[in-house]
C-alpha cells in the first residue's frame, strides 16, 4: 500500500454483549460485525493499519484527519480506490 492514497478496507469488529443466548443466536449475531472504512493508508506499525478519512496537503497544518487503527488481523480485505 502507498501513503496517500485511498483504500477501501473490509475487518471484522469485535464486540461483547450482556445477557445469556442460545448457540444459533450468537452464529447470527457474528455476521454483523462485519465493517468497511475509507481512508488514506498512513502506515502500517504495531499490528495495525492506519489510515485517516482526510489528507492536508496545505503546509503548516496537521496532515491528517479522523484518523483510525484497524488491527491487521481483523482485516479481510484491502481495495485500492481511485
Amino acid at each position: 500500500m502507498k501513503k496517500g492514497n485511498k483504500y477501501q478496507i473490509t475487518w471484522i469488529d469485535t464486540f461483547g454483549h450482556n445477557g445469556w443466548y442460545e448457540e444459533d443466536e450468537l452464529i447470527e449475531k457474528a455476521k454483523e460485525m462485519n465493517q468497511e472504512s475509507v481512508g488514506h493508508y498512513i502506515t502500517e506499525k504495531y499490528g495495525f493499519v492506519i489510515i485517516a478519512a482526510s489528507y492536508n496537503k496545505i503546509p503548516k497544518f496537521a496532515r491528517w484527519g479522523a484518523p483510525m487503527w484497524i488491527p491487521r488481523g481483523c482485516i479481510k480485505k484491502i481495495k485500492l480506490l481511485k
